[in-house]
């Protein structure tokens, strides 16, 4: 065999790049084509899987999904974590996705699970639907309500809320949850948030982030019960933790 004439005939023109554009940019820097490329690596390795559109891969790309099209996800689960809607739990399906979104989501499971406790639930007050107008960044699929999670420490079951372990605690100091009162749930709210804050929109939108981003206490686009802005944001914020990508009304 000629070890330099390798063409890309046969079983070779199936191959795709091993690490699709856009790999390394945060959800919120992520081109609508970048996007696509990524969740076709994510369907091709079993970590989701679409109801709809189907998706379609091909020799030369992804035929389908379309860069611009959100998608529905079924079942609610990326890479063995459910992601659990707590208005209605026995939903077995995300829709209205923007694609750039469900790549956030795919990698807050990758931060959450990156060591120990392990997690199984994520639990969210929404994702592809809101009570805004239909340019809102919840009804265009870009944003998630955090409300929880669930699963196991040492072997021992989990769950905690951000209702029940964070903004139903007393007024005190300015950031309420702490390592000395409850350190799981300060592990598990405060490793979201920084998540939230470094693939999501922090303290601008787009390349409008800048560094330092926002902490615990201080104000920006993640809201939580703590939030350090507008007072009617954080009050309506005692449930769950919100971040987006892109504008909040395109």
């Amino acid at each position: 065999m000629d070890e330099d004439r390798v063409t890309e005939s046969g079983a070779l023109s199936t191959f795709h790049p091993t690490t699709p554009a856009g790999a390394l940019q945060p959800a919120r820097l992520l081109t609508a084509p970048q996007a696509n490329g990524l969740l076709a690596d994510l369907i091709r390795r079993g970590k989701l899987t679409l109801k709809s559109p189907p998706f379609v891969d091909g020799p030369a790309g992804v035929v389908s999904p379309k860069p611009d099209q959100r998608v529905a996800v079924k079942p609610p689960r990326i890479d063995g974590i459910r992601y659990t809607n707590e208005i209605a739990p026995s939903a077995d399906v995300m829709d209205n996705i923007d694609q750039r979104m469900l790549m956030a989501l795919y990698r807050l499971t990758r931060w959450l699970n990156s060591s120990a406790p392990d997690v199984a639930e994520v639990l969210h007050l929404g994702i592809g639907h809101g009570s805004g107008p239909p340019n809102d960044c919840h009804n265009q699929g870009r944003a998630l309500d955090f409300s929880g999670l669930v699963g196991k420490v040492a072997g021992t079951s989990f769950h905690r809320s951000v209702q029940t372990h964070w903004g139903s605690l007393p007024n005190g100091p300015s950031v309420r949850i702490s390592p000395s009162v409850d350190p799981l749930a300060f592990s598990l709210f405060s490793t979201a948030f920084r998540y939230a804050t470094f693939e999501c929109e922090a303290n601008g939108i787009g390349v409008g982030n800048k560094w330092p981003v926002p902490d615990l206490g201080g104000s920006g686009f993640v809201i939580y019960p703590d939030y350090g802005g507008d007072p009617h944001l954080r009050a309506a914020h005692q449930n769950h933790i919100h971040m987006q990508v892109g504008r909040t009304r395109a």
